[in-house]
């Protein structure tokens, strides 16, 4: 099983999947912590994002790549995001938890245990 962790640092859980600078996709096999991969959470193919006064630039593209990233996942584990994300993933066909764990280590051993538990609060409504 794969899982994604939107992070900024590999360590800490992102408070926000769309604010996350990574996603850290773990592979979980036999009971044991597998490959890491960091990946950038952006598009590739263009350049970083400098967000200034809080403005977005190329917001949904900059969504659509991050969705990109993690595919190939089986699930995406974060400490928050929005309604659409949240939506966009689970037709993807993830299994999306929110949570209330904030660092990556306590996440990759919930899971391993199968005590990761989902925070639906954590879920925000579209602000549109």
């Amino acid at each position: 099983m794969k899982i994604a962790i939107p992070t900024d640092d590999g360590i800490h859980v992102s408070a926000h999947l769309g604010q996350a600078r990574y996603m850290l996709v773990v592979t979980l096999a036999d009971g044991q912590i597998g490959e890491r991969q960091l990946r950038e959470a952006g598009d590739a193919h263009q350049q970083p994002i400098e967000l200034h006064d809080g403005e977005h630039h190329h917001h949904h593209h900059h969504h659509h790549a991050r969705f990109e990233r993690v595919e190939d996942c089986d699930m995406l584990v974060g400490g928050g995001m929005g309604q659409p994300a949240h939506q966009r993933l689970t037709d993807m066909g993830l299994e999306v938890i929110t949570t209330d764990l904030k660092l990556v280590e306590d996440i990759l051993q919930a899971a391993l245990q199968g005590t990761l538990s989902h925070n639906p609060r954590r879920i925000h409504k579209a602000h549109h």
